[in-house]
């Protein structure tokens, strides 16, 4: 991940990959236990939706629409983050 390129999010900022990924490490620690649970099973466990959705007991649209207002979420926090580090270097 190369957070410097300015294509990256659509914004600018200076901070290190090691920042980055800090800061998303801690708010994905924040995340409530369904929006995380969801996002281990779909992206480190590799569960599509219906195996993500059977395994937490919730439909398939359930679990699209917890994944992507998550992600949004996660990167929109980060690029505030990163932006707010970036001010204050």
């Amino acid at each position: 991940m190369d957070f410097h390129r300015k294509d990256c999010l659509n914004c600018e900022f200076d901070a290190s990959d090691d920042e980055a990924l800090k800061l998303l490490t801690q708010r994905l620690a924040q995340l409530p236990q369904i929006p995380k649970k969801v996002l281990a099973l779909y992206y480190y466990e590799n569960l599509g939706p219906a195996e993500t959705a059977t395994a937490l007991g919730l439909t398939e649209n359930e679990i699209e629409l917890i994944r992507f207002q998550t992600v949004r979420l996660l990167r929109n926090k980060l690029v505030d983050d990163l932006k707010q580090i970036d001010r204050s270097a």
